[in-house]
């Protein structure tokens, strides 16, 4: 297996100190209720509450799909002690691709009436009708990524860049 770097550690580390300026810049002085979505964005979403200077909450969510169910389901596991009405809410996701977690997810939080709901993406493959991303890292083309949090059956995850998978 081998795999070619799409974006460097340093890259990743630059476009995330912009996104944290985007986000304060977007919300001064305010407490964030940051989201991250498991398990994908668990190092991009420790890298961007660590570089934003705003108060932050962090919240994990775990969206699970059963791959053998015909339906493609997905279950959303959330903390039982996150509260965020009346919250400013930022979900923090590692990519938009085919939008299926985003479209269960987003309305689930809604409900939760927060006082804001925005999405910060580290990757967009393709707009997804119906998602739309507030804050994003980088578009990317349709591949198989590996690195800084994405896998390839559990594997890679810790790479510290982003690399396009070739098994």
């Amino acid at each position: 297996m081998t795999h070619e770097t799409l974006f460097t550690a340093t890259e990743i580390q630059q476009r995330i100190q912009g996104l944290a300026q985007e986000i304060e810049e977007n919300h001064r002085g305010e407490t964030l209720d940051l989201v991250i979505v498991l398990k994908g964005a668990a190092f991009f979403g420790a890298d961007l509450a660590r570089t934003i200077t705003n108060p932050c909450r962090l919240h994990f969510i775990r969206a699970k799909s059963y791959q053998g169910a015909s339906s493609g389901a997905l279950t959303l596991e959330l903390a039982q002690d996150m509260n965020l009405s009346g919250k400013r809410v930022i979900v923090v996701e590692d990519m938009v691709d085919t939008g299926k977690t985003l479209k269960n997810l987003l309305p689930a939080l809604a409900k939760e009436e927060p006082l804001s709901l925005e999405l910060c993406a580290l990757l967009q493959k393709r707009e997804v009708e119906g998602v739309k991303v507030d804050y994003l890292g980088f578009s990317t083309p349709d591949l198989f990524l590996v690195g800084y949090g994405f896998d390839h059956s559990e594997a890679f995850r810790n790479l510290p860049h982003i690399a396009i998978f070739k098994p």
